[in-house]
């Protein structure tokens, strides 16, 4: 007597793929978790680096300025600085900027200037608190024609005189969140980790748990 064939068991589970499939998953996610943090450093080096580049006048005072491009400028209130070794806080005295006169001439002390004053409009308030832990509003900004030496003149009308600071210089966002080395690039890197790991995710766990069976020949 023969030993008949025995049947092979079609219901009998298949392997499902490795639970190290989400290790990789939780692994692209943290991937895109370092991108996004790495990228938020990279921003606030470039913002700090545009606040070194600023140039500070105590007012009252006038200071010439090195412009280095054409375009759009602000003019900052900074609350609590230091100018030449010295430290000024003026919280106390000045919550919000006194009464002043400012004045911007495209060229040097000594030269014929009256002709060429840059016009001065009151910024936004979207630019306002964008330094120095909340401490410097953007108060002016102006349109530099070009590239090169200009002159800043401002007094204010405050009785006791006390001195101020003002920082001028290009705005301190600018082409820093866009960038694709900055937040921008980061999210999008975060967003692209993200929808990558959720699918396979989804596809381990179906494959793992049965949701999804061999294909019926």
């Amino acid at each position: 007597m023969t030993d008949a064939t025995l049947p092979v068991d079609d219901a009998a589970p298949r392997k499902g793929p490795s639970r190290g499939w989400y290790g990789l998953a939780f692994g692209l996610l943290l991937v895109g978790l370092a991108a996004f943090v790495a990228s938020l450093g990279v921003a606030r080096a470039q913002v700090q680096a545009k606040l070194d580049q600023m140039v500070r006048v105590v007012v009252p005072g006038e200071v010439e300025l090195e412009l280095t491009r054409a375009g759009r400028h602000l003019i900052y209130y900074e609350r609590v600085g230091e100018v030449a070794g010295e430290q000024l806080d003026t919280r106390a005295r000045f919550v919000a900027l006194p009464k002043m006169n400012v004045g911007l001439f495209k060229g040097g002390t000594g030269e014929a200037v009256d002709e060429m004053r840059v016009t001065l409009i009151r910024s936004s308030s979207t630019e306002s608190q964008m330094f120095n832990g909340g401490m410097a509003s953007s108060e002016w900004e102006f349109e530099s024609p070009g590239a090169g030496t200009y002159r800043l003149v401002a007094a204010h009308h405050n009785v006791l005189e006390d001195r101020l600071i003002l920082a001028v210089g290009p705005p301190v966002a600018d082409g820093v969140l866009s960038a694709w080395s900055g937040p921008f690039g980061g999210a999008s890197v975060l967003a692209f980790c993200f929808v990558i790991s959720t699918i396979l995710f989804l596809v381990v766990w179906s494959l793992r748990t049965g949701s999804v069976g061999k294909r019926c020949e």
